[in-house]
């Protein structure tokens, strides 16, 4: 039987957080959350110091969708405690980056990147590879998100008032991120895991997603090489097949598979 949220969730099974997030296509885009997270160097250094991206990169993101889920969609006991763990998680997450300048996991700030990331990554997938949320569907998804956001205490200043302030907001960020050594760290762990005899080469399409979502600028920070035509030729594809095959599946083949031990 699909999963469907817990009574009592932040976000029901009418909501447009849902429809987008509960769906496996969401999945695509965790790696570019993940590297727009740490090009913001204090979010970088962080998970560099603090984190085990590095030796577990698949499992620590996996962790953290899960987690998400969990706050959207569990009950508001599971949704609390899961809230309450990720606090005593992060508030010992304090240091110094390598320029000087000190960083907290909780800084407001930050934390308002973070979930950024999520929401703007999402909506991307979903434009590029389904591309079936309206206009109004995607205001009503940001306005929806803004309920995460105030769940990790961002304060309501800091909250982009609408779907258009939140675009402006991203982009504003984006212009202004930096690839550092810690993000070059995070981003070897997330995009070439270590898991024993499986060829690198599986992941190329993993990594022509991302690259496609990064954009030229910043995934030329991070490293990547630039598409080939023939690999641009394959991403156009699967956004075309995408858009037509995935709206014709049977809602048990859509379902994200995180689902099920996250949400309670």
């Amino acid at each position: 039987m699909t999963a469907r949220p817990a009574p009592g969730a932040l976000f029901g099974e009418h909501s447009v957080s849902w429809r987008l997030v509960s769906r496996w296509t969401v999945l695509l885009g965790g790696p570019a959350a993940v590297l727009l997270q740490v090009a913001h160097p204090s979010v970088g250094a962080g998970v560099s110091q603090h984190s085990s991206y590095a030796e577990d990169a698949l499992g620590r993101l996996e962790r953290t969708l899960s987690a998400m889920l969990a706050i959207s969609f569990g009950s508001p006991e599971r949704r609390e405690a899961v809230l309450a763990e990720l606090r005593s998680l992060h508030q010992p997450v304090v240091g110094t980056r390598d320029d000087g300048v000190p960083y907290r996991a909780l800084d407001p700030e930050l934390q308002l990147w973070v979930w950024a990331t999520l929401g703007y990554v999402a909506l991307e997938v979903e434009r590029r590879y389904v591309h079936r949320l309206t206009h109004d569907d995607r205001k009503q998804y940001y306005l929806e998100s803004t309920e995460l956001a105030r769940c990790f205490r961002v304060p309501e200043r800091l909250i982009p008032a609408d779907l258009e302030a939140f675009e402006r907001y991203v982009a504003d960020t984006i212009a202004g991120l930096e690839v550092t050594a810690d993000a070059l760290e995070t981003k070897d762990g997330i995009m070439r895991p270590r898991l024993g005899p499986i060829p690198p080469g599986l992941f190329a399409p993993a990594e022509w997603v991302t690259v496609d979502l990064l954009g030229p600028e910043l995934a030329s920070a991070f490293g990547f090489a630039p598409l080939t035509s023939a690999q641009r030729r394959l991403v156009r594809t699967s956004k075309g097949v995408g858009r037509q095959l995935l709206p014709r599946l049977p809602e048990p083949l859509l379902s994200n598979p995180l689902n099920k031990r996250s949400i309670a």
